[in-house]
């Protein structure tokens, strides 16, 4: 997801470098490429969490002993 994402987000950055400046498409592509980054950061940041009961568990696992 991420990868396609970074394509699109290049290839709506080279149409908009090659849109007329100040026309609609320019603004419309802009506002796309601020949306796109947008999700882009928020992914990342999501992916480089950690998740939260992962603590929870390993303390689980090492209080149980197997039965003797």
């Amino acid at each position: 997801m991420v990868l396609y994402l970074r394509k699109a987000r290049d290839r709506a950055i080279d149409i908009r470098d090659r849109a007329p400046g100040g026309s609609y498409l320019e603004g419309v592509l802009t506002r796309t490429i601020d949306g796109i980054t947008l999700e882009l950061s928020q992914l990342d940041y999501l992916l480089a969490r950690k998740p939260v009961d992962t603590a929870a568990e390993v303390s689980a696992r090492r209080r149980m002993r197997p039965a003797i």
